[in-house]
């Protein structure tokens, strides 16, 4: 299985985000777990969401990604099947990668964002996402936003990976805990191109709904399309 996932963190606004491509339906919107104030931690390869969890737990506890993640792997005996990305919500990060992993298996990183690509047909996907998100002229552009535009300069929709339908999804946590945006496509033969098209809608609707117009409590909405 093929998957491309991004997560990054806004250095104005302390958002925690990440977005996550898959060539099989359904897998995309299961990768990956945020925790406000803590990080976000992403599994793949030969997958298991636990370490997302025990990940997250120990960076809570005020040590290092790196320190996180050694600990993680040794509850694992299988770790070396994986490929694991950390990012803190101080914008530290840090990769395990198994030497048993997936092949064509790739990652990167830069200040406040962590990438990583697992049995992907061909690695320059991953490359390219990393391009963009070093290209200094998009360093303003607002989080969701952002993740998405590396997602699109991977240039992955529509590639007859496996010839199954493919999946996609964004999640954006603002700095406050508050989740800004949970999107998703569970299926689709172009799930990028459809994704920027929910987000393009949810920040219409936020724009038509600030929060001081809203008749309940921010907190309680969720933006969220499948």
């Amino acid at each position: 299985m093929a998957l491309l996932t991004i997560l990054a963190r806004c250095q104005r606004s302390g958002q925690l985000g990440l977005a996550t491509y898959a060539d099989r339906r359904a897998i995309a919107g299961r990768q990956g777990r945020l925790r406000p104030g803590v990080g976000v931690c992403a599994a793949q390869g030969a997958f298991n969401p636990r370490h997302e969890k025990w990940a997250l737990d120990l960076l809570a506890l005020g040590i290092t990604p790196r320190e996180a993640l050694i600990s993680s792997c040794l509850k694992d005996k299988f770790s070396e099947h994986r490929q694991i990305l950390l990012l803190s919500a101080s914008g530290e990060t840090d990769i395990h990668e198994g030497s048993k992993r997936p092949k064509r298996a790739a990652t990167a990183s830069g200040p406040n964002f962590v990438l990583g690509g697992s049995g992907m047909p061909y690695l320059e996907p991953v490359s390219a996402a990393h391009t963009f998100l070093e290209d200094p002229r998009h360093s303003d552009i607002p989080l969701g936003s952002r993740l998405l535009g590396a997602l699109e300069a991977a240039k992955l929709d529509g590639l007859p990976m496996r010839g199954e339908a493919q999946s996609a999804c964004l999640k954006v946590l603002g700095g406050n805990g508050q989740m800004l945006f949970d999107l998703r496509v569970d299926a689709g033969p172009t799930p990028i191109l459809d994704l920027r098209h929910l987000l393009d809608r949810a920040l219409k609707w936020q724009e038509q709904n600030p929060p001081e117009a809203m008749s309940e409590p921010q907190n309680t909405r969720r933006t969220r399309a499948a």
